[in-house]
């Protein structure tokens, strides 16, 4: 993971994720 994406962008975009994947 070594992309320039800050962890304020990491946390909604995981939360996203998780939310598609349920």
């Amino acid at each position: 993971m070594a992309e320039e994406v800050p962890d304020w962008a990491i946390c909604p975009m995981l939360g996203i994720i998780d939310e598609v994947e349920d």
